[in-house]
């Protein structure tokens, strides 16, 4: 989970800032802290109900 999280975030962080401004380094950063929010969330779904054995109703994130 690691590993995903952290290519994540350094793709999606790199990508953008492969024009090296101040602006497309926030940019980059930002989204590459939303895309790692929002697939880490899914990944959590799907793990903690297979690792745990809880029913998929049974994951929360709040």
């Amino acid at each position: 989970m690691n590993i995903i999280s952290t290519c994540e975030f350094a793709c999606t962080a790199s990508s953008i800032y492969k024009k090296k401004t101040i602006t497309n380094a926030v940019v980059g950063l930002t989204l590459g802290v939303v895309t790692m929010v929002v697939v880490m969330m899914a990944w959590n779904y799907l793990i903690t109900s297979i690792y745990m054995g809880y029913p998929d109703a049974g994951v929360s994130y709040w």
